[in-house]
């Protein structure tokens, strides 16, 4: 995959539904984000983002791609998201990593740290 697709695919997870979840992550995929919600693993990743509103702004600032094997990608980067109604942005440094798992690339691993 290349780098813009990537990137596109983050988007994705910023943005999309349960389904994109359902597709597009690792089996054994965790997520460890800012408290309360800390680590997840794949079913709460899920219910989470069936639950929770999406959001509807994001941009990636100093940007990184790191590729330590040919079947792992991993994205580094600063995020400004913002969902609709929102009037202050989310800012948070944030890193995944990806696998090719037979020509499909699959979150395995994304962490969240939030910044002021």
């Amino acid at each position: 995959m290349s780098e813009t697709d990537l990137w596109m695919l983050e988007r994705e997870f910023w943005t999309g539904d349960a389904a994109l979840y359902e597709s597009r992550l690792a089996s054994s995929v965790l997520m460890v984000l800012p408290e309360p919600a800390g680590v997840l693993a794949r079913k709460q990743i899920i219910d989470s983002i069936s639950m929770a509103p999406r959001w509807a702004a994001i941009e990636f600032e100093e940007r990184h791609e790191l590729r330590p094997a040919p079947q792992v990608a991993m994205l580094v980067y600063l995020a400004r998201a913002r969902r609709a109604g929102d009037k202050v942005d989310y800012r948070a440094r944030c890193s995944s990593t990806y696998l090719d798992q037979g020509g499909r690339w699959l979150l395995a691993l994304h962490h969240q740290t939030s910044v002021s």
